[in-house]
């Protein structure tokens, strides 16, 4: 089959959340369907990764800028109009035009469809068949900060909240397939948008990538590892609470103990942890395994958290223990006390943190679990499966040829 893939990002390197779902989504098509990549790069650097998707994507690659000044302009503007602000920022005309023009003359037989602020170049397609890979709700992303976030950012994002489900249920009525990154998505999808067949992909890891250290840990100097992106809110509000209310305590009854920030852009709160004793901050790193293999124990103080946490599964992987907010795992099957741990006021993070640094058996036979836990559960092969089986169930392109490109 001949596919369109619009992603909102460049999905290369697969070093983030999005990026890593959506390129493995493309490695998975490019297998047996001609994909063609229609998306936006964030960055300068991002340019480079063409040559990498090239090979992915046999009908093209097709990259847009997406000036920061136009994409505040036309979120600006969309909060006068009653649009979704994720709508405008992500509203580029000449992208508009290549869609239209590729479905109009270029005989596809499927359109992919990542993360819902794509959704607004094919909304008013009928044909080919569409896919929705919400991954997660978005618009309950902006409900959960207008409760939790910042201040004075809770009521832009409580309108942000309401426009953007909105949109989110024209696009599950339209679509013609639907999918999410879990079960507990799924059934938001069911309540908030009325759409009652809902195909669930979980994410994976890549388990040759991320494996447990050759070396046994060191007990000499030990740390605690979080790794993300840190500009994210989310990520910035956790390492806080860990810093500030966790990590302080634990240095009491282990005076050399480090809590390393693994990630970069980091944002100028997080930049002043480092102030804290043992607080390590490295900004971007090529490679996250080191700091995952010499880290004794990995922590996800996730207070604010949907979909399904990648840093939670590649610590597994890696065979570190994890000790993570139980906000964090509603994405993830694993049992805690089994493959990992959990904890959610500070006090709990402090014992249990602190359980593990004293005992080298239990960090070992936690570690040992977690990574069996997500070979049984979350290898790529099996993950996408339910997605692959819906391209083998496609129409037959050639019987479906006079229905292609068409418009509501």
């Amino acid at each position: 089959m001949k596919i369109l893939f619009l992603a909102h990002r460049v999905p290369f390197p697969p070093n983030k959340g999005d990026k890593i779902r959506s390129y493995h989504e493309l490695v998975e098509l490019a297998r047996d369907h001609e994909v063609t990549l229609v998306t936006f790069i964030e960055r300068p650097e991002d340019r480079a990764a063409e040559p990498e998707l090239r090979p992915l994507c046999r009908g093209g690659v097709h990259l847009f800028e997406r000036p920061t000044w136009k994409a505040l302009a036309r979120t600006a503007s969309a909060l006068v109009t009653g649009r979704s602000l994720s709508l405008g920022y992500f509203h580029s005309p000449e992208l508009q035009e290549r869609v239209d023009t590729l479905l109009d003359g270029g005989d596809f037989d499927f359109v992919v469809v990542f993360s819902s602020q794509m959704a607004q170049y094919v909304i008013d397609r009928t044909r080919p068949p569409r896919l929705m890979d919400f991954v997660d709700l978005d618009s309950q992303k902006w409900a959960l900060y207008s409760r939790k976030g910042p201040v004075r950012t809770r009521l832009l994002h409580a309108i942000e909240a309401r426009r953007l489900v909105r949109f989110e249920r024209e696009v599950a009525a339209r679509f013609e397939h639907v999918s999410v990154i879990s079960s507990a998505e799924a059934e938001d999808v069911r309540r908030l948008l009325s759409r009652p067949e809902v195909l669930v992909v979980p994410s994976g890891v890549d388990l040759q990538y991320f494996t447990p250290a050759q070396e046994p840990e060191s007990d000499a100097e030990p740390s605690v590892v979080f790794t993300g992106v840190m500009s994210y809110f989310a990520n910035v509000d956790a390492v806080r609470f860990y810093a500030e209310e966790v990590h302080a305590r634990l240095r009491q009854s282990f005076p050399g103990l480090r809590f390393v920030i693994a990630g970069a852009d980091p944002s100028p709160a997080v930049k002043r942890l480092e102030k804290i004793p043992g607080v390590v901050v490295t900004g971007t790193v090529a490679d996250m395994r080191p700091f995952l293999h010499r880290a004794a124990v990995a922590v996800a103080p996730l207070r604010i958290a949907r979909g399904l946490q990648n840093k939670i599964l590649e610590a597994l992987a890696c065979g570190r223990p994890v000790v993570a907010h139980p906000e964090a795992l509603k994405g993830i099957a694993a049992t805690p006390g089994e493959h990992l741990l959990t904890a959610t006021t500070a006090e709990e993070f402090v014992q249990t943190v602190g359980a593990l640094l004293e005992d080298a058996a239990l960090r070992e036979r936690l570690g040992g679990a977690g990574r069996s836990f997500v070979e049984s559960h979350y290898d790529w092969e099996s993950c996408l499966e339910p997605f692959r089986s819906l391209f083998r169930r496609a129409p037959d392109p050639v019987a479906a040829g006079a229905d292609r490109g068409g418009r509501a």
